[in-house]
């Protein structure tokens, strides 16, 4: 399935408009289940698609956390749950990390109360 079909049916959404049209290539799939967006963004962009939909209305960091699928690679997904008190909606962010370079960018720079969810 292409990345168009993907986004078909969600074009509509603030997130998915905010992040396509500041980082096109960021976005590696998305899904709308139980009410709720799921992005999978590219490790590398997670601060700049945070701060996009930070000024797109998603105001709040609601909490950060981490599945390790071992024995797949890539190994961890790191997931930051946001919230939009204005849009009253809710997005989910997936971000794929390789065990043999475990790390990712920091997000406190966008929102600081990341920055105890990132010290686990």
């Amino acid at each position: 399935m292409t990345k168009d079909a993907v986004f078909e049916g969600l074009a509509q959404n603030v997130a998915i408009q905010a992040v396509r049209a500041a980082h096109p290539e960021a976005i590696e799939n998305a899904k709308y289940d139980r009410d709720e967006l799921t992005l999978v963004i590219a490790a590398e962009s997670i601060r700049a698609v945070c701060r996009t939909l930070q000024q797109a209305g998603y105001n709040f960091l609601e909490d950060v956390t981490c599945v390790d699928w071992y024995p797949a690679e890539p190994r961890f997904q790191v997931t930051y749950h946001i919230l939009s008190h204005k849009l009253k909606e809710r997005v989910r962010l997936h971000a794929m990390v390789a065990s043999i370079d475990p790390s990712i960018d920091s997000i406190t720079s966008v929102w600081p109360s990341a920055n105890y969810y990132e010290r686990e």
